[in-house]
């Protein structure tokens, strides 16, 4: 039997209210460009931050990918 333990945190729940009310979708509407070359859309980026700014250990941007593959926000 493999039992893991995480963190019970309110990042997730964050994310996932985020993604219920479409707020990712909302953005790239907003700015995205048609033929934008982005690996990783505008919506799910500032969403991050999002996240980022209410997190209780602020994370520099460039570490921002870090952060949220560690949190599992999406």
């Amino acid at each position: 039997m493999n039992i893991s333990a995480y963190r019970a945190d309110y990042l997730p729940l964050l994310g996932q209210l985020m993604n219920q009310m479409k707020l990712p979708q909302i953005i790239n509407e907003a700015v995205t460009k048609p033929n934008s070359q982005a690996i990783v859309d505008a919506g799910t980026m500032i969403s991050g931050m999002i996240l980022n700014l209410l997190s209780d250990a602020k994370i520099r941007l460039y570490r921002l990918s870090i952060f949220l593959k560690i949190n599992r926000c999406h």
